[in-house]
């Protein structure tokens, strides 16, 4: 069952191509609680997929924790030119991101000269990268991808000469046209990096026109592939006419040239409709179709109970659907109909562009979670996101809550359905999983029964200073494991670690069900620092699926582990 988490950490990075629009369009369709959701989704994905998504999603709407906020000396500055021509480039985002904390960030905007100086860093291990929003190929510093990207080691001084040369990207453009348009259509065409899942969002959409352009731009030399984004009822596709990404067309590019007549009509899909009530009608509850053939590639969102409790969602094309209520902080969520698990939930045949209705829901009280956190010392965090989830989770990316602690650090997640959860805690810098368990498998599940509340789920959680990469130069005293570089990778990434004195080290590779996928180092080791590259292979040398991996190191009896996302 959690196997299917590997596909979903895929998918994240399309789903959020679409709540990006939607959150620009009106940030308070999503709920306190629904924002952090999306907070610890962006986690996962690559630092392109961040980067594109507002600020208050990619930078978790919080710093790090005060000892990590970005108020050092440090400072990055050069110059973003063209590469025909030469000439600076104005208005282009500059970002930073420290690799041992990515959500300790900084940026600068570029002058009418292509200068920026990212300032006020705290001393580590920097990505850097350009964010532009013009014709442009974004690159990492030396045009590198995200896969492959230089660091910058900042101190307390300014690193200058970090320059970037852009070269025009290419462009995919086509006619948009809606089938049977009555009242309006917005629809989001994007271009699909086939090697690194990145994403490009088209500017064009349809508002009052049944035919429209669009143009996807800022594209790298590379493969593609086209997919719609529709909010207006309408069947998405792949171009041209391909229903999933195994058959799609891929469209070849290079950068500086311009792909044409890559045109695509939707269809009028079905609907499925449905009242939602609790002690009565609940108004602004999310409701989530999926496709039963590939519930990770189609998905519809929109379903937004109104003041009656009426929801309704559109866009469904023929076949089977599971219907997803996602409740709220009182309510539990639930499966059509009545169910707990994707597997045990009915479906819902639909055939567009007729309607199913009738697929209603009386939702429970939900049961609760409460605890404090609290760091190394014994004293509260404030601000430290809790998350529970259970196996829906892992099951189809549903089935998780959480909330922030209080100045107490005290939280309360409610709106939990019977079941076993996981609950981790999570500073910007650090994470822990119940109870003092630093990996998934090894977590004490946490039993809730609705409507009750269980208390006393603490954390501890070591400050993340303390786990921060020793900048000085002077022998570590202990003995470290840092978190692997890239991370998401693909197809490699570097593990490093210090020794204080020579013992016996081992290094495992672990999946997300405990099983060892690979032993990459089992030997005696002096003292000093180390790197060591996992290519991805298990033990009989098959490359591993995507998804959540952790690496393990053990030094004379005593481990440590930290995970890492594969991405293909």
């Amino acid at each position: 069952m959690q196997k299917n988490k590997f596909a979903f950490c895929l998918f994240l990075i399309l789903l959020m191509g679409l709540i990006c629009n939607l959150w620009a369009q009106n940030k308070n369709m999503f709920t306190p609680q629904q924002k952090l959701h999306l907070q610890k989704i962006a986690r996962m994905l690559p630092p392109e997929a961040r980067s594109c998504l507002p600020p208050e999603v990619w930078t978790s709407e919080k710093p790090c924790e005060s000892s990590k906020s970005m108020t050092g000396t440090g400072a990055i500055s050069g110059t973003v030119t063209k590469a025909a021509g030469g000439g600076g480039i104005t208005g282009v985002y500059v970002r930073a991101h420290l690799c041992e904390c990515p959500s300790s960030s900084g940026f600068a905007l570029t002058d009418a000269s292509g200068n920026y100086t990212i300032t006020g860093l705290t001393a580590g291990r920097y990505t850097v990268w350009t964010d532009n929003d013009s014709i442009f190929t974004d690159v990492y510093y030396n045009h590198k991808t995200w896969q492959n990207a230089d660091t910058i080691t900042v101190g307390s001084g300014t690193i200058s000469g970090i320059n970037f040369s852009l070269n025009v990207g290419a462009q995919i453009t086509g006619k948009l046209t809606l089938t049977g348009l009555t009242t309006y259509g917005i629809v989001f065409v994007e271009a699909i990096d086939t090697l690194t899942n990145q994403y490009y969002i088209s500017q064009a959409s349809l508002i009052g026109v049944d035919t429209a352009t669009y143009v996807v731009k800022r594209l790298p030399t590379g493969k593609f592939r086209i997919k719609t984004y529709s909010m207006s009822g309408y069947i998405d596709e792949y171009y041209d006419d391909k229903s999933d990404a195994a058959s799609a067309t891929v469209i070849s590019v290079t950068e500086g040239s311009t792909y044409s007549s890559k045109n695509i009509t939707l269809d009028l899909g079905g609907i499925i409709k449905g009242t939602i009530t609790g002690s009565g009608a609940l108004n602004h509850i999310q409701v989530f179709a999926y496709y039963v053939p590939n519930k990770f590639e189609w998905l519809n969102m929109t379903g937004i109970t109104n003041s009656s409790g009426v929801y309704r969602l559109t866009g469904l094309r023929s076949g089977a659907w599971k219907v997803f209520c996602y409740a709220d902080t009182t309510y539990a969520w639930e499966w059509y109909n009545n169910a707990s698990s994707w597997n045990s939930a009915a479906s819902v045949t639909v055939t567009a562009p007729d309607s199913v209705t009738g697929k209603n829901f009386s939702l429970e009280i939900g049961g609760s979670i409460s605890g404090h956190v609290y760091d190394a010392g014994a004293n509260p965090i404030n601000d430290c996101q809790v998350i529970a989830f259970d196996s829906s989770f892992f099951e189809i990316g549903q089935g998780m809550r959480g909330t922030n602690t209080n100045s107490s650090g005290y939280y309360k997640i409610g709106g939990l359905r019977t079941g076993s959860y996981t609950v981790e805690a999570s500073t910007a810098c650090d994470n822990q999983f119940y109870n003092h368990k630093d990996s998934i498998w090894d977590a004490d599940p946490v039993g809730v029964t609705m409507p009750s509340n269980v208390t006393g789920i603490n954390f501890n959680i070591a400050s993340a200073v303390e786990e921060e990469e020793d900048q000085t130069g002077l022998q570590p005293t202990s003995f470290e494991l840092k978190q692997n570089y890239p991370n998401p990778f693909n197809p490699g990434t570097e593990i490093e670690y210090t020794l204080h004195k020579s013992t016996q080290v081992n290094l495992t590779i672990y999946n997300l069900l405990g099983q060892k996928v690979k032993t990459l180092l089992s030997e005696r080791q002096p003292v000093g620092s180390y790197k060591i590259t996992w290519d991805g292979k298990n033990e009989q040398g098959k490359t591993s699926s995507s998804g959540i991996y952790f690496y393990r190191l053990e030094v004379n009896g005593v481990p440590q582990t930290k995970r890492m996302v594969l991405l293909k």
